[in-house]
This record gives structure tokens, C-alpha cells and sequence, in this order.
């Protein structure tokens, strides 16, 4: 996107993007806010535009104070840490829907370049569709820096050494180490993937984040990517990733992205995912594409269940997880039981996890489809 000198321009250019179309100017009744920190302690990288949104339903007596209980995603650790005599945060503008907020925070970062701009701590420009990454790099160590910071200090990047091919997540593994071996010798080796104990989720200031879960690590300071949000549609087909105590999907206006659809075939196997008021769903040309085929598991009748001695205990004609449940007893164990022909007890670490649920009795005993 072109640079634009004034504000209500850039919004312009915006629009006419294609990608314009799945932002969200929806009024939710949260104050959506763009902001300004400038470090006093310093004489370059001494400032920092972001945007922050409050969760529904927080109280807070202004914008500032609201701030410093989120404090930002920022690297300076003093921050952090609330120091406020040594910062000054001034709210810019409030919006009251979260795409505008963004569309002006997008148009701060491509004004000053805070990117590239000494007297930004920014590291990288936001964009009105996600952050813009143009000239940098993922070092081994998982963090951001500038191309020409990358060459001056010889450093690794994530992905050195890795090649990329068809085959490259079906038939191979990255390491701790950051080396690529084949799934055979990874699965006969004590070597662990790049992303065990890794974190992957949201700061406070709602940017992305991949983090080793290390001793220093604190969940609650992080959110995961999909904690609390739902996937929903508008009444045009518009699809939204929002929060479950957004507004809109409470009353009703925005819905599940899935809700009046479902998955159906024709008589030749193959696939739609339609409207439930589809014609041809409506007129049988198109059927569930469950229709026909064997029951799941949790739906089969006609189970009998026999204790340890062989002898028959129930013989059940209704759905046999609603029995288990009515009964008290170990639903996925017995159905382990019939699907695998085996007694309770019989499979790895399964009797330890009866009995330390209380289901000590029922070792030995086994499930059978009539």
C-alpha cells in the first residue's frame, strides 16, 4: 500500500482493498483505543504507538488508568514492571469498533516508519491487516531483528539448514537443535520437536507470540490463539474470529459459522457442505453424508456387558453412553472393550486409571455388540 500523508487519505486506500472487506466496524460498546508512550529516560527509541481493546464488562474510571492495568506487549521490561514516573501515555483516539482503531494505528506506523525510525521501540509496522514483517527475520532464538542487524551480527535464523520439499512435515522433524532428521530416526532417538514446551498465543497488547515455557514463563500473562473465541457469520455470509462474549454473538446477530449448515453427498459419495434449506437436501437428491453408513460408536445398541467371571450382567438396548452415564459406569473403558475385544484392565495404564477413578470393581469385566 502506497504511503499517505494524512490520515483520512490512508483510510481511503484502505477501503479500496480488497482485504478491507473482513474488518470489523462493528459498534460492540467497548472504547477501542490507539496510544502513544514516550520513555523520558531516553534519547532515541524513546517511542511507541499501539492499540489496545478492554475485555467486556471490565470497569476502569478512564482510558490511562485502564492502560497501566495491562500495561503492552513493549520489550521494555521496566515498563512492565509499572514505572510510570519514568513514561508519559497519551491516548490518541478512541473508536468505538475495532477496525478503525487498527486502521489508525496502521496509518502511525506507516507515517513514521516506526519500524526503521530510531526514535521508535515498534518492532515491526502494523498494517490494517496484520502485522508487516518486510525486512525482517526470525533468528534461532525466536526474536524479530532487522535484516541489516541480522548480517552485521552473523546471527542464525529459525530455519537454517531446513529444506522445504513436499515431503518436508509428513516425512521429517525439526529438533530442539534446529536440525532436520527423518520421523524414523527422531522416533528412535532421545531428541524432542522444535515446539515441545513451546508456547504459541497473544500478549496483553494482543500480539502474537511463540515462547518457550521455561521457568520464567507465566500463563496468565498470555492468552492462547483460541481461548474464548468462536469462528461466527453475519446474516450476509461475512465471517468474523470474535470473542464469545462479544455482543453481537449473545443477541443473536452474529452466529456460528456452522450453525443451519450441514455436510451432505450425492448418490455418486461425493461432498457439500450446504444450507439446511437447500433444495436438494429438502427434496432427498442430497442426504446426510452419515446417511448409510455404520453408526459412531457412542450410538450403538444392543451391547451386553459380562463381569470377570463371564457372567452376563446387562444386556442394553438403548444408547450406551446414556447407559454408562444412568449407571455409573466407565463408558470408554467398555467401549474400548467391544471395539478392541479386550477385558477392562488389559490395556496400557488402563487399570491404573479405573481404579483411581473409583471403577475398581469392574476389572476384568468386558463389553460385546449382540
Amino acid at each position: 500500500m502506497e504511503t499517505a500523508k494524512t490520515y483520512s487519505i490512508y483510510k481511503k486506500l484502505v477501503l479500496q482493498d480488497e482485504r478491507s472487506k473482513k474488518l470489523d466496524f462493528n459498534v460492540d460498546g467497548r472504547e477501542h483505543y490507539v496510544y502513544r508512550i514516550t520513555d523520558y529516560t531516553r534519547t532515541e527509541e524513546e517511542h511507541y504507538y499501539g492499540s489496545h481493546t478492554p475485555e467486556f464488562g471490565k470497569e476502569y474510571n478512564s482510558l490511562e488508568e485502564e492502560f497501566w492495568t495491562y500495561r503492552t506487549s513493549s520489550k521494555r521490561n521496566i515498563l512492565n514492571e509499572n514505572r510510570k514516573e519514568d513514561y508519559k501515555v497519551k491516548i490518541l483516539k478512541v473508536f468505538d469498533n475495532p477496525a478503525d482503531k487498527m486502521i489508525y494505528e496502521a496509518y502511525l506506523h506507516q507515517y513514521f516508519d516506526v519500524t526503521n525510525n530510531k526514535h521508535f521501540w515498534n518492532g515491526s509496522n502494523q498494517t490494517p491487516f496484520g502485522w508487516n514483517n518486510t525486512n525482517m527475520v526470525v533468528t534461532s532464538e525466536r526474536k524479530w531483528v532487522t535484516k541489516e542487524e541480522f548480517n552485521e551480527k552473523n546471527l542464525t535464523g529459525l530455519m537454517k539448514n531446513h529444506k522445504h520439499s513436499i515431503k518436508y512435515n509428513k516425512n521429517y522433524v525439526v529438533t530442539k537443535s534446529l536440525t532436520r532428521i527423518s520421523q524414523e530416526e527422531f522416533n528412535n532417538s532421545s531428541e524432542v520437536g522444535v515446539m515441545k514446551n513451546v508456547f504459541c498465543g497473544f500478549d496483553k497488547d494482543g500480539n502474537k507470540v511463540v515462547l518457550e515455557k521455561d521457568e520464567n514463563f507465566d500463563i496468565n500473562e498470555y492468552t492462547g490463539y483460541h481461548k474464548n473465541k468462536v469462528v461466527a457469520r453475519d446474516k450476509d455470509g461475512n465471517k468474523f474470529h470474535v470473542d464469545k462474549r462479544d455482543p453481537r454473538y449473545l443477541s443473536g446477530e452474529l452466529v456460528g459459522h456452522t450453525k443451519g449448515k450441514v455436510v451432505a453427498k450425492d448418490k455418486d459419495g461425493n461432498k457439500f457442505n450446504i444450507s439446511v434449506d437447500d433444495p436438494r437436501y429438502l427434496s432427498g437428491e442430497l442426504v446426510n453424508i452419515n446417511k448409510g453408513s455404520m453408526p459412531k460408536p457412542y450410538n450403538i445398541k444392543n451391547i451386553e456387558i459380562f463381569d470377570n467371571n463371564g457372567n452376563l450382567i446387562y444386556s442394553i438396548n438403548e444408547g450406551f453412553q446414556n447407559f454408562c452415564r444412568k449407571n455409573n459406569l466407565p463408558y470408554n473403558a467398555f467401549r474400548q472393550s467391544y471395539l478392541g475385544c479386550t477385558k477392562l484392565g488389559e490395556r496400557n495404564r488402563e487399570t491404573t486409571s479405573l481404579i483411581n477413578k473409583g471403577f475398581k470393581e469392574y476389572l476384568g469385566w468386558y463389553a460385546r455388540i449382540k
